[in-house]
């Protein structure tokens, strides 16, 4: 079961109290930075339509926002597989937004979910009162030990946090457990001899090749 850490309201709270503070400080930067400003204006031609009723603005503030929650849920589900992915416990306050970026950056070459770790346009522009919202979240995380948990999460937070058409794109998606099973079962003559999962992410083949 996913702890109550989890819960659906922690992404609803987070957006309807910080879309707002996020949103103005990407307006500030859209308005100083032509990189920005065009980067913004791509993203928002590609997606207006699955954000009815906000400004461009508000809705990269809202979507930068899931991002960011999905990165940090998804790294400590993947410490238990990839040692690289304990790096996220480094982000501590001490930390900003672009260190952060970097942490993950890390980790996604390390463990691969690049559709996950990779960053959105305007992440290094999120508001002091988002961000530090964002660091007790990964606080929270970080003793509530997701790692634990078990398989079952990992993937229910990979398959949550990535839309069809990107995980498609990217490849990402988990190997269900009774498929993992029967792949191994039809590939290995050998239980004692010597299996590659060479596209390995969360395991799931792995695990059923070692049962």
């Amino acid at each position: 079961m996913v702890p109550d850490v989890l819960h659906d309201r922690l992404f609803a709270d987070l957006i309807d109290r910080h879309r707002p503070s996020y949103a103005a400080s990407l307006t500030q930067a859209r308005k100083k930075q032509s990189n920005f400003r065009t980067q913004m204006d791509l993203w928002w031609t590609e997606n207006r339509h699955n954000h009815p009723g906000l400004s461009a603005s508000q809705a990269l503030a809202e979507a930068n926002i899931l991002n960011w929650l999905n990165k940090l849920i998804l790294a400590h589900c993947l410490k238990q597989f990839h040692r690289a992915a304990s790096a996220v416990d480094s982000i501590t306050p001490k930390q900003t937004a672009l260190q952060a970026q970097k942490v993950f950056e890390d980790i996604s070459a390390a463990c691969n979910f690049m559709a996950v770790f990779q960053n959105m346009p305007g992440q290094e522009h999120v508001d002091q009162a988002t961000w530090q919202s964002l660091l007790e979240v990964n606080a929270l995380l970080i003793n509530t030990h997701l790692e634990a948990v078990g398989q079952s999460l990992l993937t229910q937070t990979l398959n949550g946090t990535v839309e069809h058409d990107r995980q498609k794109a990217f490849g990402q998606f988990t190997t269900p457990a009774p498929l993992a099973d029967f792949l191994v079962r039809l590939a290995m003559d050998d239980i004692e001899g010597t299996i590659l999962a060479p596209c390995c992410g969360a395991g799931t083949i792995a695990r059923a090749a070692h049962q």
